[in-house]
């Protein structure tokens, strides 16, 4: 399964309006209200720092009685939480953010989640151009590039792939790598380039291990999976199209040539419901030729083995023209090491 649940992420390369000059553009020269600094806070989580509510028009005086009211929840030096304390990630990556000022953008691990490449983590990471410290936040000093994920300045993902590297463990480092791939935002020139650029950082050589390995990098999204590729490509198989649709059905591993799909099947795939799915599932491909091998997780390491099965049957059990029977000789390379 995916590291993450799956979801649209609308990501721009170039900066949003400002709330703050939105809200003011929208009093056509009225009087600031309330409801301006709500319409800001909504564009960013639900937080509004100071100095936004000083540009709105706001006097000191007007902001220190909406705190004391409990109306502005402080949540950084500067930054408050408009109604209620954050209570998403989101929420929270914008608050720090906010309190870290102009150029400040989430970072590391932050980033991360942002994109949807791990889960989020509860410690905040932010960069800024300048050396900035606050309470709560794992600041960052760097001139970087800035994406905007729904509004937030988010690390790019090369970046933020650099960064990981020097910071979580491999495992997690991996994930990531795998994410990216599998979500199809992995920029592999823009990740070199830093990586050249920046030849000392923490973690390159890490990354560097992670790029060298084929598997590591293949979009496929359960360690089963892993297993069974690496055992693949040990035996002399070659290289299958991972996670690809056929008939409108995404398949684990296929092999156009012979016409040939492995599945590697966890728990859910022994329910009696899950079976019948898949029992429709296998009939619609079988209908177009196709031959389905499933393999359960836990025995994913002998996947070319169950595929040498078929592959090694007598030739009525693929279609019967010579073509077809010579691209299942040559799905394996070096014959008997398969």
């Amino acid at each position: 399964m995916h590291v993450i649940p799956a979801h649209a992420i609308a990501v721009s390369l170039h900066p949003p309006a400002d709330p703050v000059e939105l809200s003011i553009r929208n009093l056509c020269g009225g009087k600031p209200t309330s409801r301006c600094v709500v319409e800001v806070a909504q564009l960013q989580g639900g937080c509004i720092a100071r100095r936004q509510a000083r540009r709105l028009g706001f006097s000191g005086r007007v902001i220190d009685r909406w705190i004391a009211k409990g109306w502005l929840l402080p949540i950084h030096r500067g930054v408050y939480a408009v109604g209620h304390l954050p209570r998403t990630h989101e929420e929270r990556w914008w608050g720090a953010v906010l309190a870290c000022g102009k150029g400040a953008k989430a970072s590391a691990a932050t980033s991360a989640a942002a994109h949807a490449l791990l889960r989020p983590h509860s410690r905040v990471h932010v960069t800024t151009p300048s050396k900035r410290a606050r309470p709560g936040v794992a600041t960052h000093t760097a001139d970087t590039e800035t994406v905007w994920i729904d509004g937030l300045p988010c690390s790019t993902v090369a970046r933020t792939l650099l960064d990981l590297a020097g910071c979580v463990p491999a495992g997690v480092l991996e994930s990531a790598v795998r994410q990216a791939q599998v979500r199809g935002v992995l920029e592999l020139r823009a990740l070199a380039e830093l990586m050249l650029a920046f030849p000392r950082a923490r973690g390159v050589r890490r990354l560097r291990s992670i790029l060298g390995d084929p598997v590591l990098l293949a979009p496929t999204r359960s360690k089963p999976e892993r297993i069974a590729l690496r055992a693949l490509l040990e035996a002399g198989w070659e290289w299958p199209q991972v996670g690809e649709a056929i008939a409108g059905e995404n398949v684990d591993f296929s092999w156009p040539g012979p016409r040939l799909v492995l599945e590697i099947d966890g728990p859910t795939h022994l329910t009696p419901v899950q079976r019948a799915r898949d029992a429709r599932r296998d009939a619609k491909l079988a209908a177009q030729g196709w031959q389905i091998v499933r393999v359960l997780d836990t025995d994913a390491a002998r996947a070319p083995a169950a595929l040498r099965r078929v592959v090694d049957s007598p030739p009525q059990r693929w279609q019967t023209d010579d073509s077809t029977r010579g691209g299942a000789a040559a799905l394996r390379r070096g014959g008997a090491a398969a």
